[in-house]
Parts: C-alpha cells; structure tokens; sequence
C-alpha cells in the first residue's frame, strides 16, 4: 500500500482551510506585482487562475554604465547632476505609472489576495506615489512571493502565476523504495489518495 500527501497551492495555503474537502473549486482572484529597482515592473490579475490583465512598464531609471538604481544612487552620493534629475523624474513617474495602471483596471477591491515581490525600499516608495496603490502597506492581502526573480516579463509573469497555482504530490513508498515527489498544475488534485502497485505503474523512482 502506497500513500500520498498533499501540499495545497500557495493562494489556497492563507485562507485558513483546515480539510481538502474545504477548498473553494477555484482559484481565488489574485493581483501579482513584481518591482524591481532598475525600473521594470511586472503586473497581472488573475481570475480562477487564468491571467485576464498584464502590464510591463519600464522607466529609465538606472545609469547605463553602473546599473545603479536611482534612488539607491541618491543615497550614496547625495549630488544631483543633469541625468541624475531626468532618473529621478523617471524614477516618479515609474511609481506613478504603477498606481495609474492598478487603478485604471479597477481590480483590487475584488482581489483576494495580493502577491509581490520587491525589495523593502521599493516596496515602500509605492505608497509614497503621489497616486496612491488601491490597497494600504498593512493590507491583510499582501504576501511577499518566496522566490528570487528575474526583470519582469510577461514569462515571467506566466512562471510566477503557475509556481502560485502548483500542487505538490509526495508519494510515500515502502523503505526499499525511495519516495516520488510531483508537481501538479493546475491546481486542486482530489486528496485523500491510496496508491497499490497498479496505481503506480509507469512512476519512474530513480
């Protein structure tokens, strides 16, 4: 006899749901916001996990020779030249054009959770924009996304909505065997499995 444990999807894993019997059929309604300080941002919306809004926007806000930040740049040199007053607009406008956009589709009253990734400054001049995001610092709905990620591209966007939606499968096999461990998507693989030796033909375990 074989068995199997059931790792639920991370935007299933802060709704408090204590039995797999208890899941919603589908995916909450979920806005992604990936932040990066050389002026690229990754935003979507996804409704029962499919993407239905996406936006890369971009501001010139990095010296072409160091690939230094702007505000990071501010801080340690305190001097402001010519270019370092055009990123510095750039760098305004590039918060300013994400609160636009998350107002402008009018999505997260209707969110149930908010994914993001950026780092503590970043983060923080979002809501220091002179438009506001639709959603406070303290919002209960905000989680930090648990991986390291590349300049946003709507690729990446797609990555980080499927890594969200993933189901991980641990089959657990008798001590001979090593245990096999799968990852499911889309989301919501019934639980409650029992594996016997028929189940688990064609399961490679090397």
């Amino acid at each position: 006899m074989l068995l199997a444990t059931i790792t639920p999807p991370l935007l299933f894993q802060n709704q408090n749901i204590l039995h797999w019997e208890h899941l919603p059929t589908h995916p909450p309604n979920t806005l992604i916001l990936l932040l990066e300080a050389g002026g690229t941002a990754g935003l979507a919306y996804l409704e029962e996990g499919a993407m239905v809004q996406h936006k890369i926007i971009r501001r010139y806000t990095v010296r072409k020779k160091q690939g230094k930040a702007q505000l990071n740049h501010l801080k340690t040199r305190g001097k402001s030249k010519a270019g370092s007053r055009v990123r510095l607009a750039e760098t305004i406008l590039f918060f300013e054009d994400i609160n636009q956009k998350l107002l402008e589709w009018e999505v997260a009253p209707q969110a149930s959770q908010i994914w993001y990734s950026a780092t503590p400054p970043v983060w923080h001049r979002l809501f220091q924009a002179k438009a506001a995001p639709p959603f406070t610092v303290q919002d209960p709905r905000l989680h930090k996304i648990p991986l390291d990620l590349p300049t946003p591209t709507l690729e990446v966007l797609g990555q980080v909505s499927d890594f969200l939606l993933q189901t991980k499968l641990q089959i657990h096999r008798p001590q001979h065997l090593p245990t096999l461990s799968l990852l499911h998507t889309p989301a919501l693989v019934q639980p409650g499995f029992q594996f016997d030796d028929s189940d688990t033909e064609g399961f490679d375990a090397d």
